[in-house]
């Protein structure tokens, strides 16, 4: 019971223990639905060459694609969601928990979208195996060099850099912030509604780096904390048109001319 009376130590312990969970399984789930999209969308290459030679509408075929893999991806992380808030047993609302491991497989399925369009089958798994492993464990903020704190701090490229290659960046910030807010007052993290004269910066979660441009993230709920939510879909729609913008040189670079 030593930790109950050093905040120190306090600290060390939640810090330690709430970011790990989403972390690890974040960045399980982001490998195995990266590269299984990606193996669903380097199967169909030919049929992307033979739809081209045939002159059908390329952006309909991917469109198509797209839509079946992300739902059908969306399901399964639903299912691995049920089952991460049933072991983890979430101080926050189970809701966020589904909410944020959609988004994760909705911005990992853009991803595998993409490296199939730009590699060559041979490499495409290393390639997208690699981004998923090093880009989102590097860039997550969750440790050095670039933590939460340096990110919102120096801003500019840094954060933007972070914000677009790491797939696992928000998610496991979501998680982890959405845990923290439900802490009570007196464990440092949060602040109550009815508190006015402390300052959101004055919280052990500014301290961490978390929510830096959230400041009612310090208020205590239990709701999950959903800021990421729209960079998330917007990043996913980006990546994607991408995708569907490099398939057609590299489509036609590659495909059988017609007899």
């Amino acid at each position: 019971m030593y930790f109950i009376y050093n905040p120190q130590t306090l600290f060390s312990l939640l810090n330690s223990l709430i970011p790990r969970y989403p972390l690890k399984v974040g960045i399980i789930l982001c490998i195995i639905v990266g590269l299984t999209a990606t193996n669903t969308v380097t199967s169909k290459r030919l049929q992307f060459f033979r739809e081209a030679g045939s002159g059908y509408n390329l952006n309909a075929y991917f469109f198509a694609i797209n839509f079946i893999t992300t739902l059908e991806h969306s399901v399964q992380v639903l299912i691995s969601a049920f089952f991460a808030s049933w072991i983890r047993n979430p101080i926050a609302s189970d809701a966020s928990y589904y909410i944020h491991f959609l988004l994760l497989s909705w911005l990992t399925v853009a991803w595998a979208m993409l490296f199939p369009m730009i590699c060559s089958p041979d490499t495409v798994v290393l390639v997208a195996g690699f981004f998923f492993a090093f880009c989102g464990l590097v860039f997550s903020g969750a440790f050095a060099p670039i933590v939460y704190k340096k990110i919102y701090e120096e801003g500019g490229l840094t954060e933007i850099v972070a914000g677009w290659i790491s797939p696992m960046r928000f998610f496991d910030e979501a998680i982890a912030v959405g845990e923290y807010r439900c802490l009570p007052e007196q464990s440092g993290f949060t602040i109550k509604e009815i508190s006015r004269n402390r300052k959101a910066n004055s919280t052990m979660m500014s301290e961490l780096g978390y929510a830096g441009h959230d400041h009612n993230a310090v208020r205590w709920s239990c709701d999950g904390w959903y800021w990421s939510v729209l960079p998330v879909i917007l990043i996913g729609f980006t990546v994607r048109y991408l995708a569907i913008g490099a398939m057609h040189p590299c489509t036609c670079e590659m495909q059988v001319p017609s007899s």
